[in-house]
């Protein structure tokens, strides 16, 4: 917004406004429009409001949520403000919309059925089962009073009602299936041959009017791109928080409040006989896995027939063992089964795309919480990260301020951070190294505000939770290359175009003969393809 009025401000009366929402961001910041009683909406639609409150915390949790996925490949696009709050704005477009069908529809969740959501939510749940102090703390860290978490949750029921009505009434046609799981099972061999361009190489000669030619046709293509340089600061977390140390109570809270993460999942010691089905057809695996079974309830060894009649060859020879297992290892057909039996069961024969499986587990590890002690170390860093990442947001906050205000220059930036004014190589529009090796540093300095105004950047959020504020340095303007600078680069683009053209030619004439049925071993032999 400030951008906007920034590049239309002309006449006095324009700048009296700049001035005037300038003076309460300075004295307050822009924070203080967002808190107390004013209502800011984000996105109004059809009738429907998205506040600044709902937004923000959608934006937190979202971030949160690539950081625990991605890790330390959460990358600057993934994380940065305009294509994150991009992302969040429409998913919380759909959820309103979906809400309101689902209200239009009838669709409604009792208060017996969201107590029960709640009371089995395994983030709410202590060794003697629901914690109501657990549930009170995690909603206080996650910014929710108890009557807008369950106002989410109600919502969130309803709308997954209409959504699981969509899916399960959808029908499949038997014939579809049957063709899909043939297709699934095809198998085809075949042979090929390649015909190499670097063959026709010593058949082509390139001339220098060619050269010339191509040079005068593609001017377009023959020059030095743009390039600038910039000066930017950056900020890190590891440059906040440096005398920052959680206190135990702090690190006992965090460990309560997820103490879904600090838990070590169930594992199975399974072994199993893989019997392969006929392209698709199993009923003869299925009745070999019955036989199979009847003797291992009747007291033979399961690994002796695993190595005899398993046709999975990496675990036949281990008399079947697959070892330790934990959800998500195995297809889901597989799992449903081997978490669902008892140590030393023997399951019934079970389908897969892999053919059919005889199950069996020989020891199961339950899920089980680490110790605090074992994991306070990794709380405390995370703590700490977390600590950092917000004074980091902060000084980012009133660095965004400050360099609206001095447009010109970086200096009050750094002044106010602390952090040094740095200075890049030069790189282009497509690529850079370095600090320029970020696609959105390469948008933010050839962008207009930046380029062309003269102004600072916004702040761009990178990898690893790093920001960067910056402003063009120096411009170079794209520039035709010289004749003589160009020529070996022409010439060998001819001559692999040609080469190429040529295999092409080649190639097309031996389908010819193919075609009109020549043999295959000979023709290949005959023109020293391999």
């Amino acid at each position: 917004m400030l951008t906007s009025i920034r590049e239309r401000a002309t006449g006095w009366i324009a700048w009296a406004i700049v001035i005037l929402i300038t003076i309460p961001f300075a004295l307050w910041g822009i924070n203080s429009y967002f808190e107390g009683g004013v209502n800011v909406n984000v996105a109004e639609f059809d009738g429907e409001e998205i506040d600044y409150q709902t937004y923000q915390r959608a934006i937190y949790s979202e971030r949160d949520r690539m950081r625990q996925v991605y890790g330390n490949n959460a990358t600057a696009e993934l994380l940065s403000g305009e294509v994150l709050g991009r992302e969040v704005i429409n998913r919380l477009v759909n959820d309103v919309l979906l809400q309101r069908d689902a209200r239009d529809r009838g669709y409604r969740i009792s208060d017996a059925q969201l107590a029960e959501t709640i009371r089995n939510e395994p983030s709410f749940q202590s060794e003697q089962g629901f914690s109501q102090e657990l549930y009170e703390r995690i909603l206080r860290f996650s910014g929710y009073s108890p009557s807008e978490f369950e106002s989410v949750q109600r919502n969130s029921a309803a709308t997954q009602q209409v959504q699981t009505g969509f899916i399960e009434s959808v029908l499949s046609i038997n014939s579809t299936v049957e063709d899909l799981i043939q297709l699934l099972h095809q198998r085809r061999t075949g042979e090929y041959a390649i015909v190499e361009p670097s063959t026709f190489l010593s058949e082509i000669e390139i001339t220098d009017e060619e050269i010339r030619a191509d040079y005068e046709e593609n001017q377009a293509i023959y020059v030095d791109e743009e390039k600038i340089r910039i000066e930017y600061i950056e900020l890190a977390p590891s440059d906040f928080a440096v005398n920052f140390t959680p206190t135990e109570e702090t690190l006992r809270q965090i460990y309560d409040a997820e103490s879904q993460q600090f838990r070590e999942e169930e594992q199975r010691s399974v072994r199993h006989i893989l019997l392969e089905g006929d392209e698709g057809d199993n009923s003869a695996a299925i009745d070999q896995a019955s036989d199979l079974i009847y003797r291992l309830n009747s007291g033979e060894d399961f690994a002796q027939l695993a190595s005899e009649y398993s046709t999975d060859i990496g675990s036949a020879s281990q008399g079947g063992d697959l070892g330790w297992i934990s959800r998500g290892a195995t297809v889901p057909a597989f799992e449903s089964v081997a978490f669902t039996l008892s140590e030393d069961e023997i399951s019934d024969p079970v389908e897969s795309e892999f053919g059919v499986h005889i199950i069996r587990v020989d020891e199961i590890q339950a899920e089980k919480a680490k110790p605090f002690e074992e994991v306070r170390d990794e709380i405390a860093e995370q703590a700490i990260r977390n600590q950092a990442e917000i004074e980091m947001f902060e000084i980012a906050e009133e660095m965004r301020n400050v360099a609206f205000e001095q447009p010109d220059s970086l200096d009050a930036a750094s002044e106010l951070s602390g952090l040094a004014i740095e200075v890049s190589d030069w790189f282009g529009r497509t690529q850079g190294s370095g600090i320029s090796s970020h696609s959105s540093v390469r948008n933010a300095a050839f962008s207009t505000t930046v380029l062309e105004d003269g102004f600072n950047s916004d702040i761009i959020a990178l990898d690893n939770g790093r920001q960067v504020l910056l402003r063009k340095r120096e411009h170079r303007p794209s520039e035709s290359l010289s004749f003589d600078f160009v020529k070996a680069e022409i010439s060998e683009k001819l001559l692999s175009e040609k080469s190429a053209a040529k295999a092409q030619e080649f190639a097309e004439n031996l389908l010819t003969q193919l075609t009109d049925g020549a043999d295959w071993n000979s023709t290949i032999d005959d023109n020293g393809l391999q």
